[in-house]
């Protein structure tokens, strides 16, 4: 069965790294570090501005819905963040994925980043050939967008398991 990356780098392997730098007296100060349900390295499909090329995507795994104001200074912290290609929320119901793309909206730096996307829970359960991106100005199906995989790679967890609280 294909899939949609290459690499997954699950939210709590980057917990424990972003604590063994903090105690080293390293990293971002306390309140910065955006730590998404998982990293994704996809590889995107060449169009007419860019070759194919490998981007990191942020997993935001959005189950049960916060504050406006949680959201935007998450989105705030997000459209500072140089280095991420896309911010890839999965929902349970469209008007959350719609809210997202609003806020993201008052929060992006500029009016051409549109690196926030969404997609419903129940789509992702379907095959990827099947899963449909929503962005502030179009919907479109992942497989146009990235280059399906027919392996992935996993992270080893440290010790098997995630830390308590973070699996």
């Amino acid at each position: 069965r294909a899939g949609v990356t290459e690499v997954i780098e699950p939210g709590f392997v980057i917990w424990q790294q972003v604590m063994a730098a903090h105690s080293r007296g390293e990293g971002c100060e306390e309140g910065e570090a955006i730590i998404p349900d998982a990293l994704l390295a996809v590889r995107r499909r060449p169009t007419r501005e860019s070759p194919a090329r490998m981007q990191t995507v942020a997993l935001e795994l959005e189950l049960t819905a916060k504050s406006k104001s949680r959201y935007r200074a998450l989105l705030r912290q997000y459209a500072k963040k140089e280095g991420l290609d896309l911010i890839w929320y999965l929902v349970p119901r469209k008007a959350q994925g719609e809210a997202l793309l609003g806020l993201w909206g008052e929060c992006r730096e500029t009016s051409r980043d549109n690196r926030l996307v969404w997609s419903l829970v129940a789509d992702v359960l379907k095959p990827p050939s099947e899963i449909i991106l929503h962005s502030a100005t179009k919907s479109i199906p992942l497989s146009e967008v990235v280059i399906l995989v027919s392996k992935v790679q996993q992270s080893p967890c440290p010790g098997g398991r995630p830390p308590p609280g973070q699996g």
